[in-house]
Order: C-alpha cells, then structure tokens, then sequence
C-alpha cells in the first residue's frame, strides 16, 4: 500500500523546507507563520531539459499550492553542479533556499576535486529520495555492436570513437 499524492507531496515540502535549516532549529522556533515570502529552488544545472531541472519545475507548482507561497525555480549550471551548490552552501539556513540536485554534486564531483569549496556532509543534509531516475545507454539502430563490452573494446580497434561523455549517459554515434 503506498502514499497518498497530498502525502508525498506534503512530506516533500516539508522534507525540502527541513533541507535548508541548520540542525536542530525550526523556521516555526519563533512561532512565525512559515514560509512568508517565496521559497527558492535551486538547481545547480542549467534550464536546458536537465533531469533536475524538469523534475523541479514538475513539482514546483504543487509544492507552492501546498506551502501558499510561490516556489521559484532557479538554475546556476556550472562545474558539474559545484557553483550552484556552493550558493546554496553559503545561503542564510533560514529555510528561504532549497536545493534539488543529482549525486553529481553531492558525492561524485567532491572526490573529483580537491578545491571544493563546500563539504557535502557539513553543509547539507540530506531530506529524501524526490526521483529514482534510469539511465541507459543508446545507440543509432545501424551501430553493429548491441553490447556495452563491445562499445568498451571497439573504440580501442578505431572502428569507432565515443562522442559524448557525461556523468549520467554516454552517446556513441
């Protein structure tokens, strides 16, 4: 038996809302009405049909419906994620700014880099799993090899070469 839409929906405002406050304190502490101005939603990748990006903007409206406040999706691509998780590292703990991101940059690019400037362990804390996303690997239905072993070895025999490389796919003309 699972949730309710209003359940999961109402646990991911609050969960998202819990993501930006330090541990330990409350944006109802001083019994204010919360939220009292629009709530940001960032996303450290650009507005180009990004995963995180669609997925924000999917549940942008319902969420702000939920909290009777306007929820405002902003993206700041860059780095792999880095700058827009910098921002949010370093944004007032008041509840104000949310982040909505991959494991890119919260556990991949922090072993990639040794100039991080923010610690994904002490600057975040995470809420819940918003998507559970399925990566696979395509290729043009005339390419011969059907076999991610074969496209690991047949590059290296020159009868063809990856194009694009990213984190979360690879292309192979």
């Amino acid at each position: 038996m699972g949730i309710s839409r209003r359940e999961f929906l109402g646990s991911l405002a609050a969960g998202a809302t819990a993501m930006a406050l330090p541990s330990g304190e409350s944006a109802w502490a001083n019994d204010e009405a919360y939220p009292k101005r629009y709530i940001k939603l960032l996303v450290p990748y650009p507005a180009t049909g990004t995963a995180p990006d669609l997925h924000a903007r999917i549940f942008a409206e319902p969420m702000s419906a939920r909290l009777g406040q306007r929820l405002v999706v902003e993206n700041r691509g860059g780095a792999g994620g880095t700058l827009g998780a910098d921002f949010v590292a370093k944004s007032e703990p008041d509840g104000y700014t949310l982040f909505l991101t991959t494991v890119g940059a919260v556990a991949i690019t922090p072993h990639m880099r040794a100039d991080m400037p923010y610690h994904p362990l002490r600057d975040f804390a995470p809420v819940t799993l918003v998507v559970r996303n399925t990566t696979v690997m395509v290729v043009r239905s005339e390419n011969p090899i059907k076999t991610t072993s074969g496209h690991v070895t047949h590059p290296l025999a020159g009868y063809n070469t990856c194009t694009k490389a990213a984190a979360a796919a690879v292309f192979i003309a």
